[in-house]
């Protein structure tokens, strides 16, 4: 009997982590306890500065602290499990062989073979070093060695830093269903988004620089949304390029994260619930659902308000 899909994935997975572990940018957590509790308090941590917008230094709190911050910054309320598990292969991230952060890999790939990344943290004390970039680096091209498409992983819109340094490292947004859903892959080209008062530019690499795509101003509560020459031409290919799929989405994030409105018009605010992925009235409309889950559970939104977005209660949104 062939191998399955699933044993054909761990196995270039295991592969992918095996390198990048020889290479010395990650170490396996180890299957004992102690290990897997000093993983928590470093996912904890992340969750604490993430969900409730504070620095703790989870190693100096005793188990009755950490437990009550487990049920306040988790997004179940409910003690953090073990961080081994079937879909799950968490590591240590390493630099210079110090524990300097954590990340972990699925173990199978998502979508068109793209390898999913998660709980990527680098502790306080050694930001600012490139750690995190530098590890999605080795990853990213380590995955392709192995016969990956690329990368994908997701983050909340209400971790701004997160989001900030994703996009800051030229990550593509591919969709916002659940989460903001970002990737590598080498069929997505660098891309550059030039930012001024009154009008933003989305531009893509060609073989001769930058070509200008798609472009924005804010009319007041409205946005101006242009489609350049070398964008439409796409549309009419038979099977446009991905980047052409996924540049809208890409934009609007970066206009979400300037505080420009996403609305165009009341036309296209009527269609904003039937894509999880593209036009920036569907990016406007779930941001407010992701600000009123964040805050149903307690946590804090410090994001920029989008003009036009009513930011009502979960409840209450149609």
């Amino acid at each position: 009997m062939g191998l399955t899909r699933w044993d054909q994935d761990q196995a270039r997975i295991l592969a992918v982590c095996a390198r990048l572990s020889h290479d010395g940018v990650v170490e396996p957590l180890a299957d004992r306890p102690d290990d897997e509790h000093a993983w928590n308090g470093w996912e904890l941590t992340s969750l604490i500065e993430g969900n409730c917008g504070r620095q703790v230094d989870v190693g100096a709190l005793n188990d009755d602290q950490q437990a009550q911050w487990e049920l306040r910054a988790s997004w179940d309320h409910r003690p953090l499990r073990r961080p081994h598990g079937e879909y799950n292969l968490p590591h240590w991230l390493l630099e210079d062989g110090v524990r300097v952060g954590t990340i972990a890999f699925a173990t199978m790939f998502k979508a068109s073979s793209l390898l999913d990344v998660s709980s990527l943290f680098v502790a306080p004390a050694f930001r600012g070093r490139g750690i995190a970039r530098r590890a999605l680096e080795a990853t990213y091209r380590t995955a392709l060695g192995a016969g990956a498409s690329g990368l994908v992983l997701s983050t909340n819109w209400t971790w701004q830093s997160s989001v900030r340094f994703y996009l800051h490292i030229g990550m593509w947004v591919r969709m916002w269903k659940r989460a903001l859903q970002l990737t590598w892959d080498p069929d997505l080209p660098a891309y550059q988004v030039e930012m001024g008062a009154s009008r933003a530019r989305f531009l893509v690499e060609t073989g001769s620089g930058f070509e200008p795509w798609l472009e924005a101003e804010p009319h007041g509560l409205r946005l101006g949304w242009t489609e350049l020459a070398a964008f439409s031409a796409l549309a009419e290919d038979e099977h446009p390029p991905e980047a052409w799929h996924d540049a809208p989405g890409t934009f609007a994030l970066h206009l979400a994260l300037a505080g420009w409105p996403l609305i165009r018009s009341d036309e296209l605010w009527r269609d904003r619930r039937y894509a999880d992925g593209g036009p920036p009235e569907a990016l406007a409309y779930k941001i407010e659902v992701f600000e009123a889950i964040a805050r149903r559970h307690g946590f804090v939104v410090p994001t920029p308000r989008i003009p036009q977005v009513a930011y009502r209660d979960l409840d209450d949104i149609d």
